[in-house]
């Protein structure tokens, strides 16, 4: 599953890591919130980054090693 990790669903981590999907592909568009928003309009880093944390966490909570979580970004000029 691809997502930019950006929208309300993806607050709540739990459906991820118990709805047995092997891996989830999280775009983060830029290093910083200005180059982010760039490609991303509207879109948040921060809250992708609490987003992806709060996975993580819930993810070792529930002691599971699944989704495997890949971070991707994309080459542009402004980051």
């Amino acid at each position: 599953m691809h997502s930019n990790f950006n929208t309300k669903v993806c607050e709540d981590p739990v459906p991820f890591v118990t709805s047995g999907l092997d891996r989830l592909v999280i775009s983060i568009d830029g290093a910083t919130q200005q180059a982010h928003s760039q490609y991303r309009v509207g879109g948040s880093l921060e809250k992708v980054c609490a987003s992806v944390r709060r996975l993580v966490e819930v993810r070792r909570r529930l002691r599971s090693s699944n989704p495997l979580i890949e971070i991707q970004t994309v080459d542009f000029p402004f980051n």
